[in-house]
């Protein structure tokens, strides 16, 4: 008998979400030229982030800045697991640009994004803290996540300045 809470079907779908990294051009390429070029594109999308904020009437807060610094430690987590696990060891960081695979690094760069809500429902729903459905395409989650109403809270989210 088996233990699994998740159908057969959606474990399924699981494995094919976990696999659309090895799709990407960059998972052909040694480790060093791949993550060089992933990690120029994560600059470049967190710097537009950063000159977006430096240009707005006021500073960012220690909150805020703490948030965009725990996002590039999120943001970089699935994507350089991928890479490790994908390319060929070693070689060396281009000598030039290369179009294609910074393309390829900024579609990676989204795919990550868009791969944490999966990771999330599906580690919650294997927990048995949601139900997990599938209606045709669409994943459906339902159910309390947690029991009660309190929620954790993270330090970063309250302003430094106040706590003194």
């Amino acid at each position: 008998m088996s233990t699994d809470r998740l159908s057969p079907r959606l474990r399924q779908i699981e494995r094919e979400i976990d696999c659309q990294h090895l799709l990407n051009p960059l998972m052909k390429r040694p480790f060093a030229e791949a993550a060089w070029y992933f990690l120029a594109a994560c600059e470049e999308v967190h710097f537009l982030d950063m000159m977006r904020e430096l240009q707005g009437d006021r500073s960012p807060t220690a909150s805020e800045n703490s948030a965009m610094a725990d996002n590039v430690i999120v943001h970089t987590k699935w994507p350089m697991l991928w890479l490790s696990r994908s390319c060929s060891p070693g070689g060396r960081h281009p000598a030039g640009y290369d179009d294609d695979s910074y393309q390829a690094a900024m579609d990676l760069s989204r795919l990550s994004m868009e791969y944490l809500p999966f990771e999330s429902v599906f580690s919650y729903a294997t927990w048995g803290l949601v139900n997990l459905t599938v209606e045709g395409e669409t994943l459906i989650a339902t159910g309390p996540m947690r029991d009660g109403v309190e929620f954790d809270v993270y330090d970063r989210l309250i302003d430094l300045a106040d706590r003194v």
